[in-house]
């Protein structure tokens, strides 16, 4: 899955359909987590990615698109909360680990 992230420079701030879009904070969250190089996560998106390490140990991404932009970063881990709503009321359905960039 792919997110905005806050200090994404030259994002998008609405959607196709003119939504305005959340950009997601790494800093707002207790469980996210960067993937690390040595984890086999990141030497399977190397395939289709041009991924590497960074100093920190992280292991970033970049894509390049048919239209030549681009999208770089690092993949992170974190725990997303599904909810499922009906009617007036709220249920908190699942949870998932979720990988993204």
């Amino acid at each position: 899955m792919w997110v905005a992230c806050a200090h994404c420079i030259g994002c998008s701030t609405s959607s196709l359909i003119l939504n305005q879009l959340q950009f997601f904070d790494p800093s707002n969250s207790s469980t996210v987590s960067a993937i690390s190089c040595a984890d086999q996560r990141c030497a399977q998106v190397a395939d289709y990615s041009n991924s590497g390490c960074s100093s920190l140990n992280q292991c970033n991404y970049r894509l390049q698109y048919v239209d030549g932009s681009s999208t770089t970063g690092v993949f992170l881990n974190d725990l997303m909360h599904l909810e499922k709503v009906h009617g007036n009321t709220t249920f908190f359905n699942s949870s998932a680990h979720v990988i993204f960039g």
